[in-house]
């Protein structure tokens, strides 16, 4: 077994805590499955890029329609950070796509509705849909089989390397599309947000034509090579301290 690859991967990461970085995975949705149809329960908080997205790891539901995202967005007003975009990884197979909102039982704003948006798997902008007063919607047809991102956003608009906004800003359009020359998403706008008591924000996206995404692995010789180079590298930190 040749373990030259992961070696230069470990080199900086001799002692068992560095494993323990090296294996570890983003974290991942919870997943509940119903008559063949995945609901995935946001668990922590997910990302607002491509990196760190949420993504589902149950290998089980791999390529299983997903039916709904439950998850939560939060307004802070204490100086503690507020999480105002959520950007969940999903995969569309059939050419088509559909997401809408519901509204969650939200603590202190019963009416809350996040703007809705569609990236591809590079973060080009597809989608968005910022009218949250009537609700939320996105639709799509002859897509490309592949990866993509859906992302709910409580006011922060997409922003590409330059700064720019992907979409235009139109409130009350209902779907639009890409600005033109709009690069992928690199952030998102800052929002000022207003002195109100802490809130939690929960919604429900409703998908058509989401499937889930398999799970990142490792395979078995990499994983053996992984634990033997950084017990070796653990027991020689040991040695010298």
């Amino acid at each position: 077994m040749r373990c030259g690859p992961i070696r230069q991967l470990l080199a900086s990461s001799l002692a068992l805590p560095g494993l323990l970085g090296f294996l570890s995975l983003p974290a991942y949705a919870f997943t509940m499955e119903t008559q063949g149809v995945s609901f995935i329960s946001e668990d922590g908080d997910a990302g607002q890029l491509l990196n760190t997205a949420y993504r589902y790891g149950n290998p089980q539901i791999e390529g299983s329609p997903i039916g709904a995202i439950f998850g939560s967005l939060s307004l802070k007003s204490d100086g503690t950070p507020s999480d105002l975009v959520d950007l969940y990884q999903i995969e569309i197979n059939n050419g088509t796509f559909s997401a809408d909102t519901s509204i969650g039982p939200s603590a202190g704003n019963s009416n809350f509705r996040p703007a809705l948006y569609l990236f591809d798997a590079q973060g080009n902008g597809l989608l968005a849909n910022a009218d949250i007063s009537a609700g939320p919607t996105l639709e799509a047809s002859g897509l490309a089989p592949g990866i993509y991102y859906v992302a709910a956003s409580y006011a922060p608009l997409p922003l590409d390397d330059t700064l720019k906004t992907i979409f235009p800003v139109l409130p009350g359009a209902g779907q639009v599309g890409p600005n033109s020359g709009a690069g992928p998403l690199s952030g998102w706008s800052s929002v000022e947000i207003p002195d109100a008591p802490n809130q939690t924000l929960s919604y429900t996206i409703n998908l058509g034509g989401a499937e889930a995404v398999p799970e990142p692995s490792i395979s078995g010789g990499m994983a053996i090579c992984a634990l033997l180079l950084a017990f070796q590298g653990y027991r020689q930190q040991k040695a010298r301290s």
